[in-house]
This record gives structure tokens, C-alpha cells and sequence, in this order.
């Protein structure tokens, strides 16, 4: 598992890349008040598959959002938990970024 942190000034994790089916970690620190996963990859089966409450997300799993190739979602972090933990995982190489609000 690849493990990135931003400190609490720092907002974003830009292009990195996945190894398939082993989940990265990025770690930004404080509160955040949501999450943004950008799917950089241009291949159409490069799926990305993440959390925003520091669970392992799966490949197609029931808890994890789905992020297709070219796309965003945003996801509220509704913890009350000091550091914002997203995880990211997909079935092949896939290019992504990551991006957390602060609360304030």
C-alpha cells in the first residue's frame, strides 16, 4: 500500500498512480469537510474505487464510491475525526488525484 499524507495547510495529492487491487492511502491532516477524487486515466477500465472514512475500500464493493475514467466525485466526510483518510483502490493501473476541503 502506497501512503501519502498533506499537511494541514496542503489541500491536494496530484497524480499518482494505483497498483492494481492494492489500496493507497492519503492522509490529510485536520478536519476536512469533504473529499474529491479525480480519475486522471484516459483507459475506460481504469475503474477507481475509494472511501473517505479510512476503511479499505474493494473493487466494486458496496461501500466504496465509484469514480469512472475522466471523472470527479465529491464526498462530504460526515466524521468527527481529526484527519481526513481517503483510500483508493482499483483493478488495474489507474492515474488519480485527491483534493479535502478544510472545515472552517
Amino acid at each position: 500500500m502506497a501512503e501519502y499524507s498533506a499537511a494541514e495547510d496542503e489541500f491536494a495529492i496530484h497524480r499518482r498512480t494505483t497498483t492494481a487491487g492494492v489500496p493507497d492511502s492519503v492522509r490529510f491532516a485536520g478536519r476536512r469537510r469533504s473529499a474529491e477524487v479525480v480519475n486522471l486515466s484516459a483507459d475506460e477500465g481504469a475503474m477507481l474505487f475509494f472511501t473517505v472514512d479510512g476503511s479499505v475500500p474493494a473493487v466494486d464493493g458496496p461501500t466504496s464510491y465509484l469514480v469512472v475514467p475522466g471523472g470527479v466525485l465529491e464526498v462530504a466526510d460526515t466524521r468527527r475525526a481529526n484527519d481526513t483518510i481517503v483510500r483508493v483502490v482499483s483493478d488495474g493501473a489507474a492515474m488519480y488525484s485527491v483534493t479535502a476541503a478544510p472545515l472552517r
